[in-house]
Formats: C-alpha cells, structure tokens, sequence
C-alpha cells in the first residue's frame, strides 16, 4: 500500500476533476457532425439531448463515456492504492462530478452530471446505481419525463438507504443528489410552468397522446 501524503492527494483530487470535465457530447457532437451540441435543443451537453441531436446509439455512447469519467475518478485512490482509498474514493467521485458541471475545457461550464454519478455509484457500491436506475426507470415510465426522473432516482435511493447503510453513505448521497437537482433548476422551473420536454414514451406520454388525438 502507497502512503498517501497531502501532496499525493491534491494529485489524485486533480485528476479526478480533469477526468470529469471530459465533455464527452461536446467532443462527440463535433467529431460525428462538426456541430456543437451546446448550440443545439435544450443546449446541454449530455444523454437526452444529444440523443435528439444525433440519434439514440450517439446518445448511449456519450452515456458510457460520461458515466465512465465518474466510474474511472472514483476508482483511481483503489488503483493507486492510497490509504483509506474508500473514503478517497468518495471525495474523488464527487470532485468528478462537479467537474462535469463546471467543466475546464469549456470555460467552467457543462453538464448535468446524472451520467458521471452513475458512474460513481457503480464505482461505490452497483447496488446503488442498481436502486437509482430502478426508480429512474419506474419513473420515467410513468412521468415520460427525464428530469424528473433523475432527481427522483437519486432522491428515492438516498431515502431507501437512510436504515440501511452508514450515516456517511447517507449523507454524501444527500449531497449529490442535492447538488445535481440543483443543476436540474432550469428544468424545474419548466416542470413548474408545464413546459418541460417529455420523450415520446410512458404513461405521461400517451395520455398527451389521447389528448391531443383528432376527434372523430
């Protein structure tokens, strides 16, 4: 096991942020179409819109790649062997995270960082991203609504651990998910207002679908 001394880990907290300020749909959206995914849809930079920018398998790759800079960031502290790499690997997860959202390489701008958490809740503990892809999922079928559904997957399972894992689990949980709803506030105010966009699947969706259906 190396010893971790303040130097080695202001080092291993660097590169955790170089890593998730990697922005992978920016980089994707000009290698495959040379646009700029940020002048595009809703001008973010992640799954949903460059999904409706270039199709739903750009859309997955750019998933994995945001979701592998967490996974990577929060890994590093085990591959590197430091000392008390659990509790590093949570400080070096969260770093990632927000360099997603406030990313160097566009001028401490970015993403909402759902992706790169899943990637650190795989990193923590599968069964975590288990849980939030799960509620995510029931959600979405029902909402038909991506944000929605990504600050309920993150909130749903921080409460379902509340009993069941330690405080510190708990509460950096409550951190994240305070922190990407707190990226969602555009897409907040929108849901407040009925002016959220909704994929065209789910129980939501088909219901505007009804609504919406010429009368005979």
């Amino acid at each position: 096991m190396a010893v971790m001394t303040g130097i080695h880990f202001y080092i291993v907290c660097f590169l955790a942020y170089i890593i998730g300020s990697i922005p992978t749909g920016v980089l994707l959206s000009r290698a495959i179409s040379h646009r700029d995914v940020r002048q595009f849809g809703s001008g973010n930079i992640g799954t949903t819109n460059m999904t409706r920018m270039l199709g739903l398998p750009v859309g997955l790759l750019t998933l994995v790649g945001d979701a592998f800079e967490g996974y990577v960031a929060a890994t590093l502290p085990f591959w590197l062997q430091l000392p008390h790499a659990p509790l590093v690997s949570l400080i070096t997860g969260l770093i990632a995270i927000v360099g997603h959202a406030f990313s160097c390489f566009l001028k401490f701008k970015g993403g909402k960082s759902v992706a790169t958490t899943a990637g650190v809740l795989l990193a923590i503990d599968p069964k975590l991203l288990l849980l939030a892809l799960a509620i995510f999922l029931v959600t979405l079928a029902i909402t038909s609504t991506v944000s929605l559904a990504s600050i309920i997957g993150l909130w749903g399972t921080t409460i379902a651990i509340a009993f069941m894992t330690t405080p510190l689990l708990v509460g950096y949980m409550a951190v994240v998910s305070a922190f990407v709803t707190a990226r969602h506030w555009p897409n907040i105010n929108r849901l407040l207002t009925h002016s959220e966009r909704t994929i065209p699947y789910g129980l939501f969706a088909t219901w505007q679908h009804w609504q919406h259906r010429p009368q005979p």
